[in-house]
């Protein structure tokens, strides 16, 4: 489990039914405890610095911008809304597995005892599996690159003897073993390669 870090000034609802009651992921995914649909991400709905309802609209007087509660009467300029919403805004953090307030550098829920330090450690786990994934794959590539530029030199200095039966005999286990090392060479290469681009899409988060 995992503290989530939320707004005073905006509240995330459920995209398919509007509730505010969320499970939320340090991902920015969840699932809504209403209607128990998950999602990837949530809605967010800007609150009144005023009153705190949800019930705003924005429309436009000559050039500028205002925004109205329709709850409390407040009415703002757009542009003093969005300063006040990045000045006044209040930052907390919660519990996901009981919902209660902790701070940011809480490492246990003072009320469930869930430890949060958990989710940071496996992120860093995480980090590292990854980089040494990445660091096997450039290995595997520059192996396979290398095994196969030697095997191919060698190759074309390789002068095949046709004197008798055992010469192309020879030739012929020669020509084999080359193959062999070739096809390991370009298998190492490609398996470095897609675990490079495995690496790259987990790091960007495709």
């Amino acid at each position: 489990m995992t503290k989530i870090k939320v707004s005073d000034i905006e509240i995330k609802t459920c995209p398919y039914c509007g509730s505010s009651k969320l499970n939320l992921f340090s991902d920015g995914s969840g699932n809504c405890l209403n209607c128990d649909k998950s999602f990837s991400k949530p809605a967010i709905q800007n609150k009144c610095t005023k009153c705190g309802s949800t019930e705003l609209k924005r429309y436009i007087d000559k050039e500028n911008q205002y925004v109205y509660c329709t709850a409390c009467d407040e009415t703002v300029p757009l542009d003093d809304f969005i300063k006040e919403k990045e000045r006044g805004t209040k930052s907390e953090y919660f519990c996901t597995e009981c919902g209660a307030d902790v701070s940011e550098n809480d490492t246990t829920c003072p009320k469930c005892g869930t430890s949060f330090a958990d989710d940071e450690n496996d992120d860093e786990d995480l980090n590292g599996i990854r980089g040494t994934h990445s660091k096997i794959g450039y290995y595997l590539m520059l192996i396979g690159a290398m095994v196969y530029l030697i095997t191919f030199i060698v190759s074309m200095s390789y002068t095949p003897k046709f004197g008798n039966i055992n010469d192309i005999q020879d030739s012929l286990n020669y020509s084999k073993m080359m193959a062999a090392i070739s096809f390991l060479s370009i298998f190492a290469f490609m398996i470095g390669s897609l675990i490079q681009i495995r690496s790259l899409i987990e790091r960007r988060g495709i």
